[in-house]
């Protein structure tokens, strides 16, 4: 660290500062010898704090749903049924959390100007960086936005047989599955892809706390993307299954057209707000990278 410093003072009395301290620093760190580097360690470490507890949290209610729709009733099961989950959804978390801040890392992608401006640094920067307070983002809006898609997925992927309609029976808790099976896989890889993207901007996001152009094109290219699939997935008919239909209509009390009448009206008004936030969203966006 010394070296760096002193490097600094020379440049600047040469009135030469070169590149940015983190750029300088990387050339006396050598070779990389870490899985995450100190430039996003800290972002790393607080997210893992955020989203892990929340992944945890999900397993313990899919392997409490698998025990309540098993019939058994067995209470000596559930404990072991509970860690095993945890511990599977609390590795799988970890190591694509890992693996996408060891990319961003590796990459430098986010770091390439000192501080993001798209100018030359100067040493006022360090105490008082010129960025424009229309550009900054909070931790929340990113985190709520990666979470979010991490508990999509999983859902849809994972748990998807324990989304539906409960009824109480003799042996125990029966569900009407939600989706049909084969229908909703064909949508997965889409429904993975988008959530991906989502990941990706809101983690740059998340470290950079600011808008750039890259990142702002990035999140509309995804939105557009993310918007389209949204639509067709609720819009296809197919992905109800019959027994929900029929389970849902006898315990509501009408009929099986009366309710996918009540289902599509629903779904009408629901793409129409998807269609109003996207837009919102959009305009948005591009005011903060003017």
């Amino acid at each position: 660290m010394k070296q760096v410093v002193c490097e600094l003072c020379n440049r600047n009395e040469a009135g030469n500062l070169g590149p940015c301290p983190v750029a300088l620093s990387d050339q006396y760190r050598g070779d990389a010898r870490y899985l995450i580097g100190p430039a996003v360690y800290e972002m790393y470490f607080r997210f893992l704090k955020i989203a892990l507890p929340v992944v945890l949290a999900l397993a313990l209610v899919g392997a409490f749903l698998e025990w309540l729709t098993q019939g058994s009733g067995d209470m000596v099961q559930l404990p072991t049924q509970m860690l095993v989950s945890m511990l599977t959804g609390g590795v799988s978390a970890f190591t694509w959390i890992t693996i996408a801040f060891a990319i961003l890392d590796r990459t430098k992608i986010l770091r390439l100007q000192w501080p993001y401006t798209g100018k030359e640094w100067t040493f006022t920067d360090l105490d008082h960086p010129d960025e424009k307070p229309e550009k900054r983002v909070g931790y929340a809006e990113p985190i709520f936005t990666i979470l979010f898609n991490i508990v999509g997925v999983i859902l849809l992927t994972r748990y998807a047989h324990y989304l539906g309609w409960y009824t109480k029976g003799a042996d125990g808790y029966t569900v009407a599955q939600l989706f049909e099976g084969q229908a909703l896989a064909r949508y997965i890889p889409f429904i993975a892809l988008s959530a991906l993207g989502n990941i990706l901007v809101a983690i740059g996001l998340f470290i950079k706390q600011r808008f750039s152009r890259w990142l702002a094109c990035l999140e509309i290219l995804n939105n557009v993307f993310s918007t389209g699939i949204t639509l067709v997935f609720v819009n296809d008919a197919r992905l109800l299954a019959n027994g929900f239909l029929e389970t849902a209509a006898r315990e509501i009390g009408i009929t099986i057209s009366e309710l996918s009448h009540y289902i599509r009206m629903g779904v009408t008004g629901f793409s129409a707000l998807i269609v109003i936030v996207f837009i919102v969203e959009l305009v948005q966006t591009l005011r903060k990278i003017k």
